[in-house]
């Protein structure tokens, strides 16, 4: 089923506000029936589709990929300013993901599994060892 103008109108402002009465007015709907309207067009896959779409490329840009993390840690090893115990546990994060986690080549790349707790490595950064 296509969206209508104002469904679609209610999912970009969703993407925007993740508030769906707020959505739901901005789109054009009656502020007496905006909340009701938000929650049901919450509930239909095709909006619900629509939302995933529009909201991806946030979610791409706010979460890190594997090499991301791997490259952090990488360079907090590496970096000379750092404190030596935050390099210590960079080093031995990237040892234990890269021993403890699998990695297997899928169709569509490599698939890299790690079965680790993530740590905050700027926790206890006092002095240097």
């Amino acid at each position: 089923m296509a969206l209508s103008d104002k469904q679609r109108a209610f999912c970009e402002h969703y993407a925007a506000c993740l508030n769906a009465t707020e959505a739901a007015k901005r789109a054009g709907y009656s502020a007496k029936t905006a909340r009701s309207i938000g929650a049901e067009n919450l509930t239909k896959p095709d909006i619900q589709k629509y939302i995933a779409e529009l909201t991806k490329p946030k979610r791409e840009r706010r979460i890190a990929t594997i090499d991301e993390a791997l490259q952090y840690l990488s360079d907090t090893m590496r970096n000379a300013e750092e404190l030596t115990r935050e390099r210590t546990k960079a080093a031995q994060l990237l040892i234990e993901v890269l021993s403890e986690g699998s990695a297997n080549e899928a169709d569509d790349g490599i698939k890299v599994v790690i079965e680790r707790k993530v740590i905050d490595l700027s926790k206890d950064k006092q002095s240097n060892d």
